[in-house]
C-alpha cells in the first residue's frame, strides 16, 4: 500500500514548488482568514509535523491559498472515500482537471518531463478562455485577438518566473530559513532535484552551528556522493561546481 504524504508534507512541497516562504505564506493567508496572519512558526510546525492536529479552518485556509488537491488531503488524514471516485460516464469540469490533477509536459530545454505549477494551469487556463472567446461568435475580435495575445505573454512570463524558482529551495530548521539556488544543476529530473534537495538539507541540518558563525565564504559539502563547492552569503546558498571539475594547477 502506497504510503500517503502527511498533511504538513503536503503543504511544505507545495509552498517550495510555488517558491514561497513561511512569511509569505502567512501573508497569503489573510484574505481567507479575516485578515489575520497565520504564524509562520505555527506553519513550520505545521510542515515538520511537531503540530499534528491543525483546526479544520487552518487546513482549509491553506488548501485554499496553495490550491491543493483536496483527495490528497484527505488521504492524508484517511479519508480518502469521502471523495466519490470518478468513472468514465462523468461529465468534467476542465477547470477542476487541472486545477485537480498534476498536468505533466516537456520542460523548457524538452529534456525532461516536469509537473505545471498551479500559476502555470492558472495562466493556460486564461489563455484557453481568451481562445474560445476568440473563435466565438460574438464580441469585437480584433479586442479578442489583443487578448489572447496578452494572456500569451502573460503566460510565457508565469513560465520564465516558475523556472526561476525551480532553481533555488528553501531549508528551515529551528530559527534559520536557507534559500539554496542551484544555476550549477538546471534542467535536473524531478528525482534527481529530491535527490539534490535532501542531501543539502541534510548538510544544513547537520552544521547548523558551523553555517551560522559564517556569514560569507566558500564551503564543501556532499550532494549526491559527490563533493561540491558552494558561496554562502548569510542565508543564501549558491551551488558552484563539482570539485573534481577543478583542474589543478
Amino acid at each position: 500500500m502506497m504510503k500517503s504524504n502527511s498533511f504538513g508534507e503536503i503543504v511544505k512541497r507545495e509552498r517550495l514548488k510555488q517558491g514561497m516562504s513561511l512569511k509569505k505564506l502567512s501573508e497569503a493567508v489573510m484574505p481567507f482568514n479575516n485578515g489575520e496572519q497565520i504564524n509562520p512558526s505555527y506553519i513550520f510546525r505545521i510542515e515538520n509535523k511537531e503540530q499534528i492536529n491543525p483546526s479544520f479552518t487552518i487546513v482549509a485556509i491553506l488548501s485554499s491559498v496553495l490550491n491543493l488537491d483536496m483527495r490528497e488531503v484527505f488521504r492524508a488524514y484517511g479519508f480518502e472515500q469521502l471523495i466519490m471516485e470518478r468513472d468514465s460516464s462523468s461529465n468534467y469540469d476542465f477547470n477542476d482537471l487541472m486545477r485537480l490533477h498534476n498536468i505533466s509536459i516537456m520542460d523548457e530545454n524538452r529534456s525532461i518531463r516536469r509537473n505545471l505549477s498551479n500559476k502555470e494551469k492558472e495562466a493556460i487556463l486564461s489563455l484557453m478562455e481568451a481562445v474560445f472567446q476568440y473563435t466565438s461568435d460574438v464580441g469585437n475580435k480584433t479586442d479578442d485577438l489583443i487578448t489572447v495575445l496578452k494572456t500569451a505573454e502573460y503566460l510565457k512570463t508565469v513560465q520564465k518566473n516558475e523556472a526561476n524558482i525551480r532553481n533555488a529551495f528553501e531549508v528551515s530548521y529551528y530559527s534559520s530559513t536557507y534559500t539554496v539556488h542551484l544555476d550549477s544543476v538546471l534542467h535536473i529530473g524531478e528525482k534527481e532535484f529530491e535527490a539534490v534537495r535532501k542531501s543539502i538539507s541534510e548538510f544544513i541540518k547537520q552544521n547548523y552551528n558551523t553555517l551560522l558563525d559564517l556569514s560569507q565564504g566558500i564551503i564543501e559539502l556532499e550532494v549526491g556522493g559527490e563533493e561540491w563547492l558552494a558561496r554562502k552569503e548569510n542565508y543564501d546558498l549558491f551551488l558552484l561546481t563539482k570539485k573534481s571539475k577543478i583542474h589543478k594547477v
